[in-house]
C-alpha cells in the first residue's frame, strides 16, 4: 500500500554531474504485437552495439540498474548504465574503466541522440534490433501523434492509415535543465504503477541500497567524467 502513496523525484541539477540513463516506454495497446521482452532485449542489444562501435567497449551489466513499472497498458522502464566494461591498454600494462558519468545530463542525452541517430540507420536492416525500438504512439482525442522525423521517406515516416507514424521508444526528451525523475519504489501522482527493481541484486539488498543505488543524479565526489570526441567538453 505504501508503494502508491510515493511520489519521489530526483532533480537532474543544471551543471552537476549523472550517470548515463534511459527513459524507455511505448502504448502496448496501440502496438500489440510488440512484446515488452523483445524491446527490452533490443535496447541492450543496440546500446552495447553502439558502444562497442563507437567508445571501444560494450556496457559493463553489473552496473545497469534497471527500473520497471511496465502494466498491460504502457511498457515503462528506467535505465541507469554506470560504466563500461574494462578493457585491456597495453600501453599503460593493464586494465582501464571508463565511467558513464557525464558533466551534466544536457552531455549525457547527447550521447543518447548519437545512439538514437545509430539505431535510426539500422532500423529498416531485417535482422537490426533497431526495428524494435520503434512504436505507434497511442491516440490521442483531438490530437494528432508527432512523427519521428528522423526515419527514413515513405508512409512510415510520414504516417497514412495503413501505416502510423512512429516514434522511438526512448525518450529523448528527459535531458533538459533541473530535470524532474521519478526515482524508485514511486508511482506518478493519481497512478498505481510504482517503479521496481529488476537488476540481479535487486531481491538481496535492502530497499534503502536500491534506491541510493539507482539514483541517476547522485555521481560520487571523485568520480572520473566521461570524455570523448563524440561530446563536447562544454556543451551544456
Amino acid at each position: 500500500q505504501l508503494l502508491h502513496q510515493r511520489h519521489l523525484y530526483e532533480v537532474f541539477r543544471e551543471g552537476r554531474p549523472c550517470w548515463l540513463y534511459f527513459d524507455l516506454e511505448y502504448a502496448r495497446c496501440a502496438n500489440p504485437d510488440l512484446r515488452p521482452t523483445d524491446v527490452a532485449a533490443a535496447f541492450y542489444e543496440l546500446l552495447n552495439s553502439f558502444c562497442l562501435e563507437n567508445l571501444g567497449s560494450p556496457v559493463d551489466m553489473s552496473s545497469v540498474y534497471e527500473l520497471d513499472s511496465t502494466t498491460a497498458e504502457k511498457f515503462s522502464k528506467h535505465v541507469v548504465v554506470k560504466r563500461l566494461q574494462n578493457r585491456i591498454c597495453l600501453q599503460e600494462g593493464g586494465e582501464v574503466t571508463q565511467e558513464l558519468a557525464f558533466k551534466n545530463n544536457a552531455q549525457a542525452g547527447l550521447l543518447v541522440k548519437k545512439m538514437m541517430e545509430f539505431a535510426r540507420s539500422q532500423r529498416h536492416e531485417p535482422e537490426s534490433p533497431a526495428r524494435f525500438l520503434f512504436a505507434r504512439p497511442k491516440p490521442k482525442d483531438g490530437a494528432v501523434s508527432k512523427p519521428d522525423q528522423a526515419v527514413g521517406g515513405g508512409d512510415e515516416a510520414a504516417g497514412s492509415p495503413a501505416m502510423p507514424p512512429q516514434v522511438s521508444v526512448v525518450d529523448e526528451a528527459v535531458y533538459t535543465k533541473n530535470r524532474c525523475f521519478r526515482v524508485l519504489f514511486s508511482s506518478k501522482y493519481g497512478k498505481r504503477r510504482p517503479l521496481l527493481p529488476m537488476w540481479g541484486q535487486g531481491g538481496t539488498q535492502l530497499p534503502a541500497q536500491q534506491l541510493f543505488d539507482s539514483l541517476a543524479s547522485f555521481v560520487p565526489q571523485g568520480t572520473p567524467l566521461f570524455a570523448h570526441p563524440l561530446i563536447p567538453p562544454d556543451f551544456e
